[in-house]
């Protein structure tokens, strides 16, 4: 199975300012944390991200954000809710009072070594990264900006015309 590395992309001068999402219904992402110290991150429901916004309002189908999940419109929801709900949660999300959805993974690869570049990982993290990438359409390693797709993912993206996200194939 072919796995792209997909990040935000944007046109601006990639600035970032801060705006506050308002994310409800965390109830499933907290049994699943299992008592990571990233719970009580989601026990606030007003969680600050740090956005990339072209004249305050976004113009793609994907927000960028510095985190490793996907904030993205409805219409992108819909293309891509049938590929990644089996690997995740989409919740409500509102910014600025703008209603989106946020996309969090369950697949995450938890990195010993968080200073060796991902090209060259080791042990555990290639292990997991190979295994994930045999069967599964999404999944990100923990504290890196990007996330791992299927060309299933890719492929669909394209058919349904979103807007801002960038593929490179892993390896190339």
């Amino acid at each position: 199975m072919k796995i792209y590395i997909t990040s935000p992309l944007s046109d601006d001068n990639g600035n970032f300012i801060h705006r506050d999402a308002v994310i409800t219904n965390f109830d499933d992402v907290l049994a699943r944390t299992k008592g990571r110290p990233t719970q009580a991150l989601f026990e606030e429901k007003h969680i600050p991200y740090v956005f990339r916004w072209i004249d305050d309002h976004p113009i793609s189908d994907f927000v960028p954000c510095d985190t490793g999940e996907f904030l993205m419109t409805g219409r992108a929801k819909e293309a891509l809710n049938d590929l990644l709900t089996p690997f995740g949660a989409f919740y409500d999300c509102t910014i600025d009072g703008d209603p989106y959805f946020n996309y969090i993974s369950w697949n995450v690869i938890e990195p010993y070594d968080l200073s060796q570049p991902l090209e060259n990982a080791k042990g555990i993290v290639k292990h997991r990264f190979n295994e994930l990438a045999k069967s599964q359409h999404f999944f990100r390693v923990k504290r890196y900006p990007v996330q791992f797709v299927s060309q299933a993912v890719k492929d669909c993206y394209e058919a349904n015309n979103l807007t801002g996200l960038r593929f490179r194939l892993v390896g190339e």
